[in-house]
């Protein structure tokens, strides 16, 4: 279950590699009652789509992870590049270079590639490519906003460093980078506000008895003058791994860790904490939302009350619930943009609307790594292992 407090959850100190393991599946995200609706998986008939010569083929090893946000035409990375691909199914960009493991960091339509482990991100736009840059170390995560700044932890041979970059791909004037010297203190994830002038890095702290997860937020316009290195405000979270952080439109920060998701505030120099959900169940899969985002719960914890496994639950950026959807089965995958939501379990594939409401269901006849809605709520991008198939609903319900 998950259960809204305004206090901090104090839970027993696990051991030091356990940590480690919790926050390496924390990061892999990067992911109450009172709902405003709940919806069933089986309340009508599945619906029947028809292909569109708009797909794509591709070798089943390369890895391909796709891209599209409200448009006809969509983007994908392999191990080989990236391509775009028109609203005729034509490839309208290609940009060629090589990775050994390819992921991609969305945020609307913008979004990174990059390799884990890597030197190399490219940031990209619906326009092609912003910038490229190489690094004199390992990117551990990265991270983008609505416009094309971008944050990156990155691990060099000396020390750990947070990367900042604007939209043009340069260094903020007040600030090239941050560095993380302190010993048994390590940066896990950053982010740059959607208005670009505040950038908050997530800090794990194995030091004491008890493990500690810190937050810092730095200016990286004019005000970052007033302060040391830009440095205005810092947060302590006792006895948890603070994972992946999210920025929202109003300029809300949302923390998600392995024990809670924590809603932060600013006004002016100060940060606080305005609301908290306890976590019952582990958090399985995360997306963005058109202002929120969207969990899938995994397993529940031992000793805690907790909901059913597979349960997508879609939250504002108040962390105020919205709704929650209950698929047959376990849920596998869950993709969103800002109008609506796709919830795969296993060959069941649904779409839904941004309040809940079931607009389609599909029952697949393969299995699909990714389901996404192209120009509208009845176009679907059906990605499996060697190709990509564009389709039109043709019948079925579907409320409007």
């Amino acid at each position: 279950m998950l259960r809204s407090k305004q206090r901090l959850k104090w839970v027993p100190y696990i051991a030091l590699t356990a940590i480690i393991l919790v926050c390496l599946a924390v990061l892999g995200l990067l992911g109450q009652t009172g709902g405003l609706f709940t919806a069933g998986a089986s309340v009508r008939s599945a619906s029947s789509f028809r292909d569109l010569p708009r797909g794509v083929s591709f070798e089943g090893a390369s890895g391909p992870v796709f891209h599209a946000f409200n448009s006809a035409g969509y983007a994908f990375a392999t191990r080989d590049g990236v391509r775009f691909i028109g609203a005729n199914g034509e490839i309208t960009q290609e940009y060629v270079f090589t990775l050994g493991n390819v992921h991609l960091y969305a945020n609307q339509d913008h979004f990174i590639v990059y390799e884990p482990g890597g030197s190399d991100a490219r940031v990209f736009s619906p326009s092609g490519m912003m910038y490229h840059r190489a690094f004199d170390g390992r990117i551990l995560s990265a991270s983008v906003n609505s416009s094309g700044s971008s944050a990156f932890v990155v691990r060099t041979t000396a020390s750990y460093k947070t990367r900042l970059f604007d939209p043009s791909g340069a260094e903020p004037p007040a600030m090239r980078y941050i560095v993380h010297a302190d010993e048994n203190v390590f940066p896990v994830s950053a982010a740059i506000s959607e208005d670009g002038r505040i950038a908050a890095v997530a800090l794990l702290d194995v030091d004491g008895a008890n493990v500690l997860s810190r937050l810092a937020f730095y200016y990286l316009n004019e005000q970052a003058q007033s302060h040391s290195e830009g440095l205005f405000a810092r947060l302590q979270f006792d006895n948890e791994v603070a994972g992946r952080l999210m920025f929202f439109p109003d300029g809300s920060l949302a923390i998600f860790s392995d024990r809670t998701i924590r809603q932060i505030s600013f006004l002016g120099d100060v940060v606080a904490e305005t609301s908290v959900i306890t976590l019952g169940n582990r958090i399985s899969r995360l997306t963005r939302t058109g202002g929120g985002f969207a969990a899938a719960l995994g397993e529940g914890f031992v000793g805690m009350d907790s909901d059913r496994a597979g349960t997508v639950i879609s939250f504002d950026s108040a962390l105020s619930e919205r709704f929650r959807f209950n698929p047959d089965r376990n849920t596998t995958y869950i993709w969103a943009n800002d109008n609506a939501l796709v919830v795969g379990a296993g060959r069941s594939i649904y779409g839904l609307s941004r309040d809940g409401r079931v607009l389609w269901n599909y029952n697949a006849t393969q299995d699909y790594s990714q389901v996404l809605m192209l120009e509208n709520r009845d176009t679907i991008l059906f990605a499996a292992r060697s190709e990509a198939r564009v389709m039109r609903r043709a019948t079925g319900f579907s409320l409007q």
